[in-house]
Order: structure tokens, then C-alpha cells, then sequence
């Protein structure tokens, strides 16, 4: 009788804390008592939530080392730009410019000998084919790029001018961000709005990029889920595009922050300027499960500033 009643409690509760609707979960433990635990188990361990800035990406497929975990990675990086061959002063360990020509240097590990090697923009998507071939993501892979091969062409004919890879990608962030808001997939929302403040911080946008990375932890503390329902309507099962969950903030959103703070000499009077006006901002496009005073009341405390 004692399980039986605290199925009653604790199913609810648990089914709350793992961002699934409590109520319907009552109901199935008033049915079938404390068995109403095992799905919630089973999707506690199989769930997979959009909640960090980890998004895998098809250039980063290859760091995986999928084919074969038994493989060991050996190094051939060298100092010499693989497209004009000039000596660098030192072994590129990320994506960089050579100084001389200018042109961007990739680090990649070859799927056939399993190397570390430093290669230029047309090797790298070659050697991130071969991965996607390997991991079975061709196919979205060849869309992706055809995806954005439109994009630019599109671009382009608006220009007058050869667009930029940036300004295509830009166009493909915008696009993304609208179809997941429109089915009010928040979580692939919030991944999107991180790869745009991404894109503006690299590209020296510290203002705009500011501004993305303070909404993601916007989104972050309200808890955004999936729910592929277009917006306006409700869930047939009842899920909520969004569950607060204030004790999740993504440290690495949170350091951003700070990085970019720091730059625009910023203090948390202003991050908090800057914050309100997001709710004003995306009242009308997005559907906050908390007010901004409440977000950023846990927000700030993540943040080492002044």
C-alpha cells in the first residue's frame, strides 16, 4: 500500500523533473501503480536534450574517431601552409590564417591513415566527406551543402556581387531559426540562436553577439523542448514548448558572456539592460516560461563581473 502511494507522489515528480508532463503521468501510475517509473527510467537514459553548446557539427565528425576506437592517432602536422607552402612559425592546432597568403589552414585526421594533419579549405571538406561516408551522414551532408551552395547563389543574384560564405550561412541560421520557431521546436531553436552569436563573435560582432549568447541563456533558463507543433496550437499530449529549469545554464554561454563583456567593457548593469529588452524584443515570436527579472535573477549569479 506504502509503494502504492508514493508512486502516486513520486512518479509525478520525477516525470516533473525530467521535463515530462506530471499530470498524465499520474494518471498511468493510477493504472499501473509503481510500473509507471519504467518509462520515465528508460527515457532518463535514452533521452537526448538540446541543452548545450556542444552541437556536432560534420567538420568535427572526424575528431570522433568512430571507424575504429582501437586506432591510434598519429600527428603529421607541420609547420607549412598547405596552400602556398610557406614555414609558419609554428604547428596549427585549430582553423587559422597563414600570415603570408591568407588563405584559411584546417586541422584534420585523415580517415585512411588515421594522421592528424594541418590542410587547406578543399582538402578538409574532402577528408569530412570520407567521414560522413564512414559515419553514414552522407546524405545529410550533400544536402547541407547543397543547402548552402543555393543560398549563395541566391545571394549573390541580390548582391550583384559574389556573396560571402558567411553571408550564406547567415542566410541558412535565419532560415533554420524560423522553420524550428514555427513548429515550436525550441530546444533546435536555441542551438541555432548559439551557432549565430558563434558566427558574430568570430566575426568581431561583439555587440550582436552579446546579445545571442545572453538570449541562449534566456532560453536556457526556461527550459526549451522540442515539440514539432506548429506554433499557435497546442501539443496533442499536452508538452509545453517550454518547462523553466533556472538551474540549467550552459557554462560555456556563461563564458562567452564574460569574454564579451569584458571586451565592450561591460558590467552586469548593463548585461541586465541588454537582457530585459529581450523580453520586450521576442514577446510577439517566443513564448518565455519565465519573465526576464526572474531568468536573469539566475543568470547574474552564474556571471563574474562587477
Amino acid at each position: 500500500m506504502f509503494l502504492l502511494l508514493g508512486s502516486y507522489v513520486g512518479v509525478p515528480f520525477f516525470a516533473k523533473k525530467n521535463r515530462k508532463n506530471p499530470f498524465l503521468y499520474f494518471l498511468l501510475s493510477l493504472v499501473i501503480g509503481p510500473f509507471a517509473f519504467i518509462p520515465l527510467l528508460l527515457s532518463y537514459k535514452f533521452a537526448s536534450v538540446a541543452k548545450d553548446e556542444f552541437t556536432i557539427s560534420v567538420s568535427d565528425l572526424n575528431k570522433l574517431q568512430i571507424k575504429d576506437a582501437t586506432h591510434s592517432v598519429t600527428d603529421a602536422r607541420v609547420a607549412i601552409c598547405p596552400s602556398c607552402g610557406a614555414q609558419l612559425k609554428k604547428i596549427p592546432g585549430a582553423k587559422t590564417k597563414c600570415p603570408k597568403c591568407k588563405q584559411f589552414m584546417f586541422v584534420r585526421t585523415d580517415s585512411k591513415t588515421m594522421s592528424k594533419v594541418v590542410v587547406n579549405a578543399k582538402q578538409a571538406d574532402s577528408i569530412d566527406e570520407e567521414w560522413a561516408k564512414i559515419n553514414g551522414t552522407w546524405e545529410s551532408l550533400k544536402q547541407e551543402k547543397d543547402r548552402f551552395t543555393k543560398a549563395k547563389s541566391q545571394l549573390s543574384k541580390q548582391f550583384g556581387t559574389e556573396a560571402s560564405d558567411s553571408d550564406a550561412k547567415w542566410r541558412l541560421l535565419v532560415e533554420d531559426s524560423l522553420i524550428h520557431s514555427a513548429m515550436q521546436n525550441w530546444g533546435y531553436y536555441r542551438i541555432t540562436i548559439f551557432q549565430m552569436g558563434e558566427q558574430l563573435r568570430k566575426e568581431g560582432k561583439i555587440m550582436d553577439a552579446l546579445e545571442k549568447f545572453l538570449l541562449v541563456s534566456y532560453l536556457d533558463t526556461c527550459g526549451p523542448n522540442n515539440i514539432s507543433t506548429p506554433i499557435g496550437k497546442q501539443h496533442e499530449y499536452g508538452m509545453k514548448p517550454f518547462t523553466a529549469d533556472p538551474s540549467f545554464i550552459a557554462p560555456g554561454v556563461i563564458e562567452r558572456i564574460e569574454k564579451l563583456a569584458k571586451k565592450a567593457n561591460y558590467n552586469k548593469e548593463k548585461l541586465e539592460t541588454i537582457f530585459n529588452n529581450l523580453e520586450k524584443k521576442y514577446k510577439d515570436s517566443i513564448p518565455f516560461s519565465l519573465d526576464a527579472q526572474k531568468s536573469w535573477s539566475h543568470v547574474k549569479k552564474q556571471i563574474s563581473l562587477p
